[in-house]
């Protein structure tokens, strides 16, 4: 599961939850599961009146192995207009990690991951979006910094680009679905 967000503060972060497959937890020492949370936090506020794009990139790297552990490093970038906000590496001590799957709807505007100590949220408790959400997409590679701002200047027409897996662009003329302008995730 993951949240990209602006917080009551109004600077923008992003959370993913890992699962990092583990040896010696639970009982007998054998394989287990651990979820990890990574954030990463914007640097300003952008609860301005001006439009702003933002941008995340999640990246794995590992394990490395030393003589007693492995340890998987997970990488997140939040990208605000273009720049990126301090690097997030946080390393796990895992020999393999991934994204933490939900069966949760896609929301916009409004999110809380649940949590041990505070469950699953109602939708209709959360603070809503104020703003304009222009467009979403998803890639299935880890952009560079140089394909972010190339993504960014080119708007719509990147979605061509190679790694596009889904791309909504909220600009349809009637109707209440966005449809993709990619595959087939509407």
């Amino acid at each position: 599961a993951f949240q990209l967000a602006i917080g009551s503060d109004g600077i923008p972060f992003f959370t993913i939850n890992v699962v990092a497959r583990t040896l010696g937890i639970g009982s007998g020492g054998g394989m287990g599961e651990q979820v990890t949370p990574v954030t990463v936090r914007g640097t300003a506020g952008i609860c301005d009146g001006a439009p702003h794009h933002l941008a995340v990139t999640w990246a794995t790297s590992g394990p490395q192995t030393s003589d007693t552990t492995q340890t998987t490093t997970c990488t997140a970038t939040l990208y605000v207009d273009g720049v990126a906000a301090p690097v997030v590496s946080t390393p796990i001590k895992a020999f393999g990690v991934k994204p933490r799957s939900s069966s949760a709807p896609l929301t916009l505007g409004i999110s809380a991951l649940p949590t041990a100590k505070t469950g699953v949220v109602a939708l209709e408790s959360q603070a809503r979006f104020e703003g304009v959400l222009t467009g979403v997409r998803f890639w299935s590679a880890t952009l560079t910094a140089n394909q972010v701002t190339t993504a960014r200047q080119q708007a719509q027409a990147a979605d061509d680009t190679n790694g596009v897996e889904v791309a909504w662009w909220f600009d349809e003329e009637d109707g209440l679905e966005a449809k993709s302008s990619v595959g087939e995730a509407d």
